[in-house]
């Protein structure tokens, strides 16, 4: 880390400091350090039961939360689908920006969801990115095939094919072959925009009976309920990646070389549109305003370290 980039890290430190997100970083690292290979939820929790009391209460009750039976099947399989996968600059755990993104979503939606939409949203938020990966790897994997694992989870019909409606929708078309680093957060904003913004019942309707042909349609007020929650959780995702960003460049983690540029440019312009369209759906949440925090300190590095073109 630069002189200038020390100074201006410790001079922001209180603004961008973040105790729930702290923590899930101490735990992932007490996680790589172990010798299990992945994160596990026991793990997790027996890293906070016997860890300092002075960690998050908000992580200690969503990792409670992701313990109880009602979802305690859906964390366990996120953790196996995405064992192996690693952040291609952190080399962290991909589970870790998952179960960041559901606690985020949780923290959305708890006051607001319906009951028998909890474990809905806690799996979409937890495999939003699921037919992305995996299709790197196997090109031909379909939802079907995940529609074959749920059924193994105490998850009835109802709630499997909304998952996966809604997994589908936060997949943009295209996605077997990986993308350039730039032809991807490109593509990340206009799936933004189109999930936030653009976003029809009627679509959601279109794309439900071209998954599941014969099971028939879904009515408005589901494709409502449907909508509600993609949106959460591209907020959620957005707000996580901002954090994690945040964080990754103030502590050090990011090869600067290889991130500045038009690419940690880009970056930048992506995160400040989606937080004004965020700003105009009206999100008033405390979580929102952390996120605008995270983006005044990363245009402040980006405006006094990343040299300009």
């Amino acid at each position: 880390m630069t002189a200038l980039l020390r100074e201006r890290h410790f001079t922001f430190r209180g603004l961008i400091s973040s105790k729930t997100y702290f923590d899930i970083n101490k735990l992932f690292r007490l996680q790589r350090r172990s010798e299990n290979h992945g994160p596990t939820l026991q793990f997790l929790k027996n890293s906070i039961d016997g860890g300092p009391s002075e960690n998050s209460d908000k992580l200690t009750s969503f990792v409670e939360f992701a313990m109880s039976s009602t979802v305690k099947g859906i964390f366990k399989y996120a953790t196996d689908f995405y064992r192996g996968v690693k952040d291609s600059s952190t080399h962290d755990p991909y589970f870790k920006h998952s179960f960041y993104t559901a606690f985020l979503a949780r923290e959305l939606t708890k006051d607001t969801a319906f009951p028998d939409e909890v474990r809905i949203i806690t799996a979409t938020s937890l495999l939003h990115d699921a037919l992305i990966i995996r299709r790197q790897k196997k090109p031909n994997f379909s939802l079907r095939q995940m529609y074959g694992d749920l059924e193994k989870m105490n998850l009835n019909e109802n709630e499997r094919r909304k998952i996966l409606l809604i997994i589908d929708l936060n997949t943009p078309e295209g996605t077997k072959n990986k993308p350039s680093r730039l032809d991807w957060l490109k593509g990340e904003f206009d799936m933004f925009n189109l999930l936030t913004n653009d976003l029809t019942v009627s679509w959601i309707q279109k794309r439900f009976e071209i998954l599941f042909p014969i099971d028939g349609q879904l009515s408005d007020s589901e494709a409502l309920e449907i909508k509600k929650i993609v949106q959460g959780i591209k907020i959620a995702n957005e707000i996580a990646r901002l954090r994690e960003t945040t964080y990754d460049i103030s502590e050090g983690r990011i090869d600067l070389n290889k991130q500045i540029g038009i690419d940690f440019s880009w970056r930048i312009t992506d995160f400040r549109a989606k937080m004004e369209r965020i700003e105009l759906m009206r999100v008033n949440s405390p979580v929102f305003i952390k996120a605008r925090e995270d983006l005044i300190f990363l245009e402040d590095f980006q405006q006094h370290t990343v040299p300009q073109a």
